[in-house]
């Protein structure tokens, strides 16, 4: 994790930002690089060059910060579709987030194509450029704001999973992504963020246990055949990661180090972290509803699955008795932060999406309220929930609030 580095303030172009002493500076700390890896190059990245080309990416986010209150700088087409580091980095410059405390990563993006043309500058010093010269040439490429990201300068976006290239021209900025093989402009048809889905789950016998994770290597590899090629560094993946799993008959969310809360509302089994006011027994009681347990997030997952379910997938390795055994062992180990709940045998309906913030956001029936909740991540239902109605306009009728909420297949 990158060390908090203040902010360039005010916003100011970056020929005030970045000197020639910089420059000088910079192309000195080449020179001494050390050679091969070992101890004076770990010395010599993090003393010398590391706090180098963090001023200098800071003066280059500042300069497009002062470039955004002229009105010659913005943040590029359909960002609010897109989730990377550096753009969040971006946006907290263009603001003036003075708190933000990685404002050098809003430069990511380019950082490659950076490194190749001081490169290039340098090989020119090396030639006889004099360092002033050198200077006024890079003050100048970086005020045209000519360059683009190279191959290993794309990061993988945590809403949609795919490869993000930003392109730079006349400090015009675009985002691109991969397809065909090629990166192409972002247009709006291509962009899908992962939404909040219903999956049916069977409960044989009611009997839901609940915990991070069940640790039987039988369930864990064939869950691990179930997922394969699925990433857990995107909303997206994490999403079909959820699919995956409730194809095999189970419930397993993403849910962070947070330790979530399991709670029943109108029959309704809610995973999800309460806030400190919401989880008094007042809050509780008023709304109507019972904590049941939590999970203890040693691996970030929240996991829900019958016990027959579990016992079924075992034995898809071993015999029914071995898998039996290997069941009821796994209980004793883990009985004093397993949660068992004792519902109706039936079908079920999941609603979950690929973050709490979205579920939050998505997530709005008439059955279960989230108030109270601070990171809700999903809900088990006895049945298809009901969508609220928006509030009815004058001459118009009161509808769904939303035509994209899903709806539990096969009901």
């Amino acid at each position: 994790m990158p060390q908090p580095i203040a902010l360039p303030t005010p916003a100011i172009p970056f020929a005030e930002a970045w000197t020639f002493a910089d420059t000088a500076a910079y192309f000195r700390a080449e020179a001494t690089c050390p050679k091969g890896e070992g101890p004076e190059m770990s010395r010599w990245r993090s003393e010398v060059y590391t706090p180098l080309a963090e001023k200098m990416h800071l003066a280059i986010a500042g300069h497009a910060a002062f470039l955004s209150k002229e009105g010659r700088f913005s943040l590029p087409e359909h960002e609010e579709s897109f989730q990377m580091n550096w753009l969040s980095a971006l946006k907290a410059v263009i603001a003036g987030d003075a708190d933000y405390p990685w404002g050098h990563l809003a430069v990511e993006p380019f950082s490659m194509a950076l490194s190749m043309e001081l490169m290039g500058l340098q090989d020119k010093v090396e030639k006889g450029m004099t360092l002033d010269a050198a200077h006024k040439e890079w003050v100048s490429i970086i005020e045209a704001g000519d360059f683009g990201s190279r191959m290993s300068d794309t990061q993988e976006c945590f809403l949609t999973g795919e490869r993000v290239k930003a392109v730079l021209k006349g400090w015009k900025m675009q985002l691109q992504v991969r397809r065909d093989g090629r990166f192409v402009p972002v247009s709006p048809e291509m962009v899908q963020a992962p939404g909040m889905e219903a999956f049916e789950i069977d409960l044989p016998t009611g009997e839901l246990w609940i915990n991070d994770w069940f640790r039987i290597p039988a369930f864990t590899e064939i869950t691990k055949a179930a997922a394969q090629g699925l990433s857990g560094n995107s909303e997206k993946g994490d999403l079909e990661q959820v699919r995956a799993y409730a194809k095999l008959g189970f419930v397993s969310v993403f849910a962070g180090n947070s330790c979530p809360s399991v709670v029943i509302e109108n029959g309704q089994v809610v995973i999800g972290c309460l806030s400190e006011e919401g989880y008094e027994d007042e809050a509780l009681n008023a709304a109507g509803r019972e904590r049941k347990g939590g999970v203890c997030t040693d691996l970030w997952r929240a996991t829900m699955i019958d016990r027959q379910v579990l016992v079924d997938l075992v034995a898809q390795s071993m015999s029914r008795e071995e898998a039996e055994k290997k069941v009821a062992e796994l209980a004793e180990k883990t009985k004093d932060h397993l949660t068992v709940l004792r519902l109706p045998p039936g079908r079920r309906v999941l609603y979950a999406a690929g973050s709490p913030d979205t579920f939050a956001k998505q997530f709005d029936m008439q059955e279960v309220s989230l108030a109270g909740f601070d990171d809700p991540m999903c809900v088990l239902a006895s049945a298809p929930l009901t969508p609220r109605l928006k509030a009815e306009l004058p001459g118009q009728e009161a509808s769904p609030a939303s035509a994209s909420k899903p709806r539990a297949p096969g009901f």
